[in-house]
Parts: structure tokens; sequence; C-alpha cells
């Protein structure tokens, strides 16, 4: 089965197919597990994502992709700026690694440029994955951590089940083990965890994750349980809402607070902003995104305990480049964009009517926004910027471009 790298962002809870798992990998990342690669010809991979203040003003943190040859992702990782805001930091990634097969073989979890954990990939004869083996980095090199093997059933993942490493018996030990159930649709609606005790030497509730779906299959109920002794109590939910396109309109996320008993409401995503004109299945993406089509853009928003409403807290942007493998690389991406790059006086925009109203936004490498302002006549004065590195974002028609810009 080939391995597909999926990233907790904004989509904690996905949709998941029938021959697709969902399981927690390190503190940040998720995979998938898809039995065979798509053949699907896609015309662009997502660069970056890039997290702006809700003026405009400052970007937070960045989210940068960097692929082979063969489309797989080869690294990605958060970054922060510093206190100062004069340098990007780097806060978690992950690094990736191949086989000749384009089937994922291992992958080093790090904070801080730090590596934590390394994960290795093992097949079977027919390249269906059953195990993965988790290691400790300690200093120069990695110790034994956790040992997974995986289980199907007509195809479909049936359990997962986990052991830990003792270093003081130098044995691998029981640790927990992973239910999962399927609707008719086989989409999966159940994930049970369970740990091993081994006083009564039996399987004890852990957790519990319900999953619900729309018609079209797509996912719009996420409800997560914990065992508290004697029953399951509630912990966390998500609701998704999605437009007729199966585009997501809206997604909620709440808490349970036991001290009241109710769902206490914690993020929200909103504004969303899709190009319906290019299909999900003409991306390439790290992970999975619910929706039908490109997604550009969001606004992420906070709930305030004390004004009790919900408080917009920044605009994610989403950047895409064309990939590798476009059936004609002779034929330039339908969107509008910059040229000469790079440049020194002055640059011109193409791929847009006269007509059409079109405003800018140019940002420093320090995140910093230089100008905004309406184009006149599809061309910008650059000479007064010192040359470097510049992001820029497009409005127009009710889309928005985002592309990078050389001033020498």
């Amino acid at each position: 089965m080939k391995v597909k790298i999926l990233i907790i962002s904004l989509f904690s809870i996905l949709n998941i197919h029938s021959q697709s798992i969902f399981t927690t990998k390190g503190e940040s990342i998720n995979y998938r597990i898809n039995s065979k690669t798509s053949t699907t010809e896609t015309s662009q991979k997502l660069d970056s994502i890039l997290n702006l203040s809700i003026d405009g003003t400052t970007i937070h943190s960045k989210q940068v992709y960097n692929y082979d040859s063969s489309n797989n992702l080869l690294r990605e990782y958060k970054y922060i700026h510093n206190f100062g805001g004069e340098i990007w930091y780097p806060l978690l990634g992950n690094d990736y690694q191949y086989n000749n097969e384009n089937y994922l073989t291992q992958k080093i979890f790090s904070e801080h440029n730090i590596p934590e954990y390394k994960y290795e990939y093992i097949y079977d004869t027919s390249d269906i994955l059953n195990q993965e083996i988790k290691y400790l980095w300690n200093g120069s090199v990695c110790v034994f951590f956790l040992d997974s093997y995986y289980n199907y059933n007509n195809g479909l993942l049936s359990n997962k089940v986990v052991f830990s490493w003792d270093s003081n018996s130098s044995n691998w030990n029981l640790s927990t083990k992973h239910f999962y159930s399927y609707n008719a649709n086989n989409y999966l609606t159940e994930h049970v965890i369970k740990t091993w005790n081994e006083s009564t030497n039996d399987w004890i509730n852990q957790e519990k994750k319900i999953y619900e779906y729309d018609a079209t299959n797509n996912l719009i109920l996420f409800l997560q349980y914990e065992w508290d002794d004697t029953s399951w109590s509630n912990f966390l939910k998500s609701e998704y809402i999605f437009d007729v396109n199966d585009n997501i309109e809206s997604l909620i996320q709440y808490e349970w607070n036991n001290s009241n008993d109710y769902w206490h409401p914690t993020f929200k995503a909103y504004d969303f902003i899709h190009d319906n004109s290019i299909s999900i299945t003409n991306i390439e993406y790290p992970y999975y995104i619910p929706t039908g089509h490109k997604l550009n853009q969001y606004t992420a928003y906070y709930w305030d305990n004390n004004s009790m409403e919900w408080i917009p807290d920044y605009d994610a942007m989403f950047y895409y480049n064309p990939t590798e493998n476009l059936s004609n690389q002779n034929q330039p991406l339908e969107r509008p964009y910059i040229f000469p790059n790079p440049t020194s006086d002055i640059a011109f925009i193409s791929g847009l009517e006269l007509n059409d109203s079109v405003f800018i936004e140019i940002f420093d490498n320090m995140g910093r926004k230089i100008i905004k302002q309406k184009i006149n006549n599809q061309r910008i004065r650059t000479a007064e910027f010192n040359a470097g590195l510049y992001l820029y974002i497009l409005y127009y028609n009710n889309k928005s471009v985002i592309g990078k810009l050389i001033i020498i």
C-alpha cells in the first residue's frame, strides 16, 4: 500500500475512505494509506500556507512543503517569527525518505530543527504496510520506543497492535490496541483505543472516536470520548458544513466542560474561499483537505469567554506551484502572475483583462507589509524597493493568488 503523508493543520479530523486509515504520528503529523498510487495527473501542488494577521500587516507563521521529482513530499516545516520579528524560526516539521517505488520508508519528526522521533515503515511482499517502528532520538542515536503491527480484513484495516519498549528488560511489552469499524460505504465510523492491563491480562477502554457523514460522504461530525472507568465521557467535538460543490464552508471545534456539562466552543474556521474552476483531483496536497475544489483562503476564529463571541484570529492563505508531472508542461497555468521576475524598476501583471479590478499586497521576507494598492494598467513600480525576495498577493474577480517576487 502506498503511504500518503497527512498533516494535522486546520483539519484534524479527515474524511477517510475504505483504503485509508488515520493514525496520529508524533505531535502534529498524520498519515493515510492508499492501496495504489493515484493515476490522476495534477497541475498544481501546495507550496506553502501563510497565516496573516487579520489586518493583513504581518505574517505570523508559515508552513512550507518541498517535493522530489516524483512529487513525493520530502520535507514539511512550520516557521514562526522570533520575538524580534526579524527572522523565521523553525518550530516543527518532518523529513521523509522513499524507496525506488515511491513507498514511504522513513520519517524523522523534529522540533526546532532537532530530531525527536524516527519512524520506519515495513511492507509485506504484496506492498501492504504491516509494521511501523518508532524510535526516540537520544542525542546522536535512536532507541526503540514503539512497534506497531497492522491487521486487515477484506482490504480494510481492522486493528493495530502497539508494543512499547522496556529499556530495563530489553523487551517489547503490549501497550495499546486500535479497533476500526466502517459503514456500508467503507468509510471509517469508529476508532476505539484500548490499553493492556498486565494485572488482569485484558484490554481496557481508553479512547473512542466517532465519525458521521452526509449523503455524499463528507464528514459532518466527529466525536471523541474518554473512558472514566465505568462509561464513555465526552471530550472533543468537531462539526463540519459543506456547500453543494462539496467544499467545506465551516468547521467548529468544541471541548467538553465537565463542570457545567456543555460543549464549550474553542475554534472556528470560516470565510472559506475556493476556486471552483479547479477540481481537487488536479492538485497535489501533502495532506487530505475536505473540499471538492482548490482552497485559496480561510479565516480562523477563537472563542472569547468574556464577550462570548467569535474573534477573528488570522487568515490562512494557500500558495501553489506547478507540479513536475504536467501532462503538457508547455502550457502555463491559467492564473495571473507578475513578470519580468526578477525585475528592478517596473513589473507587469499577465493573465488579466485591462478592465479587471486588481489590488496587490507586497510583503518583505520578514512578513511585513510594504504596500497595498490598486493596480492601474496592470503595472507595478518597484524602483523604490530594496533588492531581495518579496511575497505578493493579487486580489482579482473575487479571487486571490500568492506569488514570490525578486527585486534586483
